[in-house]
């Protein structure tokens, strides 16, 4: 994490399972500009809530690392903003 962009990016892609769960990938930069997953889930709503679990997961695996991102970049999807301002992962002064 700490050789990587300071901006995470967190999406859910929707209609790819037979289950129609969505596929949530948070990914950052590498040197080259490349996107590099650092986590994949599912969800099966797209609500604040199950946003704010899929934050605090990926809270729990990155804050002994102390990253050094800032930003969350995502759509314009109200759930995702609402989830992270929810999450434990905002206690790191985020920003989306």
């Amino acid at each position: 994490m700490k050789i990587l962009a300071s901006s995470v990016f967190c999406d859910a892609t929707y209609k790819v399972t037979i289950y129609h769960y969505r596929v949530v990938c948070i990914t950052t930069l590498d040197g080259n500009k490349q996107h590099r997953p650092l986590m994949c889930s599912f969800i099966t709503r797209s609500t604040q809530e199950q946003w704010a679990m899929i934050f605090d997961l990926f809270h729990r695996v990155v804050k002994d690392l102390d990253p050094q991102f800032h930003v969350v970049t995502s759509d314009q999807e109200e759930s995702i903003r609402a989830g992270l301002s929810m999450s434990t992962l905002n206690r790191m002064n985020l920003r989306v």
